[in-house]
C-alpha cells in the first residue's frame, strides 16, 4: 500500500523503488518491478499514492524510467526531472490559447484561486505595511519564485481544457508526464505485463450527509460536520442533497476505492464493492432545489456507484479514479462556480462516462443565465451528482482497505514529515489507545502507544552526507496486529495482520504546496529527493535485508 502525499509520495517512491530495485542483479535476480512485487497480490494507492501505482501500472514510459534509473542511481533525480517532470511542466509544448470564456472564469474566481495558493495572505493589519502588504510575505514569495513560475505554467496547460479542475490537473500529469491518455480505462489490456492480474485499488472517499467526520472530527482539513452537501448554489437557487437525519451518530464521509484486476479487460467489473461498508448499502439522500424534493430519494449503492463503478469498472478512466483518490482540498471547493472545481464531480453514467457526464452538467447549470430550470435540476438528481474526494481522509495510508479486502501481510510505504520533530506519520491512530480517537481504528492490539514506540526504535538507513531532503529511511515490522470490528470500512474483530513498513522520513519538503517555515521552492526539489532516496538504498548493505524481509 502507498500512502498520499501529493507530489511527494510520488518522489518518495519513486526513489524508494528505483534504490530497492538496484541491488537485484547481485541477488541472483532481474531488476524488473515483476520481481520485486512478484509476492503482493495487492495494489492500493492513497491520494498521490496512487499516483505512483497507477503510472508505474499503466505506463510503460514511468516503468521504463523507474527500471532504467535504478541501474543509475546516481543519475536517478536527474533522469526523473528530465523525463517526467519537464516535460510536464513545458509550457512550449503546448498550443496555448486562452479563449475569452476561460478568461471571464478566471477573473471571477480570481480571489478563491489565489485564497487556495497563498492561504497565509490573510494577516491582521497590525502584521502588514502601510500597503496592506507584509514584508515577510514580500520576501517570502521571492524565495519561492521558481514554484510560482511553475504553478502558472502548469495552469495554462490546464486551462486548455477550459477549467481549472482538480481532475484535468491529474489528467495533464498523466498524460504529459507518463504518456497515460486520459480515457485509458483501468481495466485495460494494454497494463503492463509485471502487474496483470494483480488487484488495483485507488482510494477515496463519498459525501454522506447529515453527521460529523468520523475519521478526523477535529480537523480543520476534514469534511467535519455537515448537514447537506451542495451541488449548486447562486442568489436564485441551489441544490443539495442528505440522507434522512436519524438519532443515531451518523458519518458525514466514508471510505471507498475504485478496484479492477489489471488486465482484466474494460469490459470487467470490479473485485470489489465502490463502497461496501454496511453504510454504504443504507444511505439513500433526498435532492432539493431550494429546499423542494426533486424526486424520490436515491439509494447512492444501488442507483449511483453500482452502475458507474462496479458494473463498469474497466472503463472508469485511469487519470480520473487517481484524481477522485487525490483531491485534498475538496472540502474548500466553492458549488457557486465551476472555473475551479478542487473536488473530482461524478453520475451514475456508466461504460466510464460519469466524471465526464457531471463535468457537462456542471457547465450547464453555470453557463446558462437563466440559472438551472426544472430539468436540468432532475437531471442532476437522477444522476446522483456527487463530489468524491481524497481517499486520506478515511484510510491515509490505505492499510484498513487492504486488510477489509482480505490481506494478512501488508507493506506499508510511507512518507514522513520530520522536519519538526520525530513522528510516525499517525500510523498510531490506526491502534486501539491512540489519542487521537477516530474511526480510523482498525486494530485493537498492539496499543497506540506500543505502535509509535516500534516505530521510533525501527532501524534506519540515513541520507549520504549532502542530502538536502531526505533524513532516513526507517524499516521493520509491527507484528501480531490484530483487526478491531469497524463498521465504517466492514472489519470484523479478531484476524491477526503482519505489517510491514517502509518509510521515507524527509525533512523541508512539502506535497507540494508552498508554507511557512519550509525550505521547498520548486518543483525541481522533488527531482533532488528520488535521487537522494535512491543512492541512499542503493549505497546501503541493509536494502539487502529490506528486500529478502519483504519482497523476495
Amino acid at each position: 500500500v502507498f500512502e498520499g502525499g501529493g507530489l511527494l509520495s510520488l518522489a518518495d517512491f519513486t526513489g524508494a523503488i528505483e534504490g530497492l530495485l538496484h541491488p537485484l542483479p547481485s541477488m541472483g535476480h532481474r531488476r524488473k518491478l515483476e520481481t520485486l512485487f512478484d509476492k503482493y497480490g495487492l495494489l492500493a494507492g492513497v491520494s498521490g499514492g496512487s499516483w505512483t501505482t497507477f503510472q508505474l501500472v499503466y505506463s510503460e514510459k514511468y516503468a521504463g524510467l523507474v527500471e532504467r534509473s535504478a541501474a543509475l542511481p546516481a543519475f536517478a533525480g536527474a533522469m526523473w526531472s528530465a523525463e517526467y517532470l519537464v516535460p510536464w511542466l513545458n509550457v512550449f509544448n503546448a498550443n496555448i490559447t486562452l479563449p475569452e470564456s476561460v478568461l471571464k472564469c478566471v477573473n471571477l474566481a480570481k480571489a478563491y484561486i489565489a485564497d487556495q495558493v497563498l492561504p497565509w495572505r490573510h494577516k491582521s493589519s497590525a502584521e502588514r505595511g502601510a500597503d496592506g502588504r507584509s514584508l515577510a510575505d514580500r520576501s517570502f514569495l521571492l524565495s519561492k519564485l521558481p514554484w510560482l513560475l511553475q504553478v502558472l505554467a502548469e495552469a495554462v496547460i490546464v486551462l486548455q481544457t477550459g477549467n481549472l479542475s482538480w481532475k484535468n490537473f491529474i489528467e495533464t500529469l498523466f498524460l504529459r508526464g507518463a504518456g497515460i491518455p486520459p480515457d485509458l480505462g483501468l481495466g485495460t489490456t494494454d497494463a503492463n505485463a509485471w502487474a496483470k492480474g494483480k488487484t488495483s485499488l485507488a482510494v477515496t472517499g463519498v459525501v454522506t450527509p447529515p453527521g460529523q467526520d468520523p475519521f478526523a472530527p477535529d480537523d480543520d482539513w476534514a469534511i467535519g460536520t455537515l448537514q447537506e452537501q451542495s451541488v449548486y448554489a447562486t442568489h436564485r437557487s441551489n441544490i443539495t442533497y442528505a440522507g434522512e437525519a436519524t438519532e443515531r451518530l451518523q458519518p458525514s464521509t466514508l471510505p471507498a476505492s475504485f478496484s479492477i484486476v489489471v488486465g482484466a479487460g474494460t469490459d470487467a467489473e470490479a473485485p470489489n464493492k465502490f463502497c461496501w461498508s454496511p453504510l454504504c448499502l443504507e444511505y439513500q439522500p433526498q435532492y432539493k432545489k431550494s429546499g423542494t424534493n426533486l424526486g424520490d430519494a436515491l439509494n447512492f449503492s444501488s442507483d449511483v456507484w453500482g452502475p458507474a463503478f462496479d458494473k463498469y469498472a474497466g472503463m472508469v478512466p485511469v487519470s480520473s479514479a487517481s484524481a477522485a483518490s487525490s483531491a485534498f482540498k475538496a472540502q474548500m471547493d466553492d458549488a457557486r462556480q465551476a472555473c475551479v472545481a478542487l473536488s473530482v464531480w461524478t453520475t451514475n453514467k456508466g461504460k466510464g462516462e460519469s466524471f465526464q457526464n457531471a463535468e457537462d452538467l456542471r457547465a450547464k447549470m453555470f453557463g446558462g443565465l437563466g440559472g438551472v430550470n426544472q430539468q436540468l435540476a432532475m437531471n442532476v438528481t437522477m444522476g446522483g451528482m456527487q463530489p468524491l474526494i481524497d481517499g486520506g481522509f478515511n484510510d491515509l495510508f490505505g492499510i484498513a482497505h487492504a486488510v477489509a479486502f482480505g490481506a494478512t501481510e501488508v507493506l506499508a510505504f510511507m512518507d514522513v514529515d520530520v522536519t519538526f520533530g520525530p513522528n510516525d506519520s499517525g500510523l498510531n491512530t490506526l491502534f486501539r489507545g491512540t489519542e487521537e480517537p477516530s474511526g480510523r481504528i482498525i486494530f485493537e492490539s498492539p496499543t497506540a502507544a506500543n505502535v509509535s514506540s516500534i516505530y521510533a526504535a525501527l532501524p534506519r538507513i540515513y541520507a549520504k552526507p549532502g542530502s538536502k531532503w531526505l533524513k532516513s529511511i526507517a524499516y521493520g515490522t509491527v507484528a501480531d496486529c490484530v483487526t478491531w470490528a469497524n463498521p465504517l470500512y466492514g472489519l470484523e474483530s479478531g484476524t491477526r495482520v503482519k505489517l510491514n513498513v517502509l518509510a521515507i522520513e524527509t525533512i523541508n519538503i512539502t506535497i507540494g504546496m508552498l508554507e511557512q517555515n519550509y525550505t521547498f521552492n520548486s518543483l525541481a526539489n522533488f527531482g533532488q529527493l528520488v535521487g537522494e532516496i535512491a543512492e541512499s538504498l542503493a549505497g546501503s548493505e541493509a536494502t539487502r535485508t529490506i528486500l529478502q524481509d519483504f519482497f523476495l
